[in-house]
């Protein structure tokens, strides 16, 4: 419950305090007076947007001051991790303070805090309605935020739409991968052909080099071979070289000299030469078979060394990266395989996600259909109290075309109804006229305060364009709403205004010297200044007796 107000030097307030009660509060005064510098003051308190234009002229900073009585059960449903150090035994205060340079600095409990802190708690304490606070039921948009406010269904609401991401994300994810197995695809074909043509051909590492020696050599022994027989010729032959020195060792030996040795000597070098060529001949015969080959391994030699080499010119690669090349031809299609069961599993994934958002947009529309209702029903009981006796009302649930589910769910939800009797059922912001749909928005109001019991209601002129009987039976609703909790209301309405627990008037006071401007000020008024308030709003600037007995028959209903 707000318990005070204070507002330092914002527009044409300079100094106000204010104590508000519980039960109906009713703040009357002539149109300009102010009456809207207190909301915006109030907004201010509770996180609302701040502009610097709000100080008051000549003053360097304003400041708003709204001090609140909270319940144990407040805290648990708002502040269960106690991080706020919010003490339900003290009131709770929310300060708000704006510089001429337009920055603000927002406390609670002289604590200081972001402003995001305190407009969530704001937005926990109050609830204002503003003056055309029935358009939202033009807003067909909106009807679905408060029947899910209603039923208490925003947790479901939550989860829909968490389903709803997942199956976008996990659409985004497979249309991204189809776009790369499809690019693998346009590639499959060549893929194959290169890698079964490769593996045929199965190239080897240092391959081209060791064919390219064997090959030389070949060559090189067909090039040699004839000179190999001639030399081979002139050492082993009948009339070769070796046979020559035998004879020559036969001659020397059948020679016989007395007392020198050089003839001896001559015989062994002679057959250490004899010896020399026999080996020398037989290193010639290893090397005559060492260059023995079979012509059709040149020929073999030869066409796969140039296999090799017409293949990397094809693939613009050196012969040594052929093998390489053939293992990342057999990687990219084993890739592209798991992709392709990648893309069965990402269908999978979306099918999973579908399935899932499918289930729960179900169970949200079956809690929704049990909500719409509950608030029928709830409805249907309000009209009758603001003179809709006749009027019927409906919260229409119509479902999506095929499967669409949206990521508020399967449905939207619109109000309809019928103002009278023998009419049809038609969207609420058609049939109805204004002063309907200001008492329509009341009702509505009324129920789903329900789910909001903790807060403090503001109705700024939610009676405009109405008056008598029905201006009398929305001051009755709003007293008795008031009995739930504490309700402030802004009001141009005398049957408003005299059903009020509380009543202030908000004037414009010329007579401040120092200020040297016109003040807005508020007054709590006694039981006479209320008679004589309540008669002003039923005679206009010229006061009656007329309109004194009016109000007093009108006080008689509070």
């Amino acid at each position: 419950m707000l318990t005070g107000l204070s507002i330092r030097d914002i527009v044409l307030i300079d100094r106000l305090d204010i104590e508000f009660s519980d039960g109906l509060c009713a703040l009357t005064g002539e149109t300009g007076a102010g009456k809207s510098i207190i909301l915006d003051s109030l907004g201010l308190a509770i996180g609302s947007r701040a502009d610097r234009a709000l100080i008051r002229q000549g003053q360097e900073t304003g400041s708003v001051t709204a001090a609140f009585e909270i319940s144990e059960r407040f805290l648990q449903s708002f502040d269960e991790s106690g991080e706020l150090g919010i003490d339900a035994l003290e009131p709770l205060i929310l300060k708000r303070v704006i510089t001429k340079d337009g920055r603000t600095k927002a406390y609670v409990n002289d604590a200081p805090v972001a402003v995001a802190t305190l407009s969530k708690i704001g937005d926990a304490l109050l609830e204002i309605h503003g003056q055309h606070g029935d358009r939202f039921l033009m807003d067909v948009g909106a009807h679905r935020a408060l029947l899910d406010s209603y039923g208490n269904l925003n947790g479901l609401v939550h989860d829909v739409q968490e389903a709803y991401d997942a199956v976008k994300h996990a659409e985004q994810a497979l249309r991204e991968h189809e776009q790369v197995v499809k690019a693998l695809n346009k590639e499959k074909d060549y893929l194959l052909h290169a890698r079964d043509e490769l593996g045929q051909l199965d190239p080897q590492t240092n391959e081209e080099h060791e064919l390219a020696d064997r090959r030389a050599f070949m060559m090189q022994a067909e090039n040699v071979h004839a000179e190999i027989a001639a030399v081979r010729s002139k050492l082993a032959d009948e009339n070769g070289l070796e046979r020559e020195i035998y004879g020559v060792l036969r001659q020397v030996g059948a020679i016989k000299v007395e007392g020198s040795d050089s003839l001896e000597k001559a015989v062994d070098l002679l057959e250490n030469a004899s010896d020399a060529v026999a080996r020398a001949n037989q290193y010639i015969d290893l090397l005559v078979r060492e260059l023995e080959f079979d012509p059709a391994e040149l020929e073999t030699t030869e066409e796969r060394l140039f296999a090799l080499r017409a293949a990397a010119r094809k693939h613009k690669v050196s012969v040594d990266q052929l093998p390489a090349l053939l293992e990342k031809f057999q990687t990219q299609l084993e890739t592209l395989h798991h992709d392709e069961q990648v893309l069965d599993q990402l269908r999978g994934d979306v099918d999973k996600a579908r399935q899932q958002l499918s289930e729960r947009a179900a169970k949200l529309t079956k809690k929704r259909a049990s909500a719409a209702k509950k608030l029928d029903a709830a409805l249907k009981k309000e009209l009758p109290p603001l003179k809709l006796e006749k009027a019927r009302f409906e919260t229409c649930l119509q479902h999506h075309s095929g499967e669409t589910i949206g990521r508020n769910g399967a449905e939207s939800v619109e109000f309809h109804a019928a103002t009278n009797p023998n009419t049809e059922m038609g969207p609420i912001g058609k049939v109805a006229s204004g002063g309907e749909l200001a008492r329509f928005s009341l009702a509505l109001k009324v129920v789903l305060r329900r789910a909001a019991e903790q807060k403090t209601l503001i109705f700024d002129e939610v009676d405009q364009g109405i008056g008598g009987a029905v201006a009398d039976a929305v001051g009755e609703r709003l007293h008795d709403l008031a009995k739930e909790g504490q309700v402030l209301v802004i009001t141009h309405s005398p049957q408003v205004a005299a059903r009020a627990k509380h009543h202030w008037r908000i004037r414009k006071d010329g007579s401040s010297k120092s200020a040297k401007q016109v003040l807005t000020r508020v007054e709590d008024l006694n039981a006479g200044e209320r008679r004589e308030e309540i008669a002003r709003m039923l005679a206009g600037a010229s006061v009656t007796d007329e309109a004194r007995a009016a109000a007093d028959q009108l006080l008689r209903h509070q």
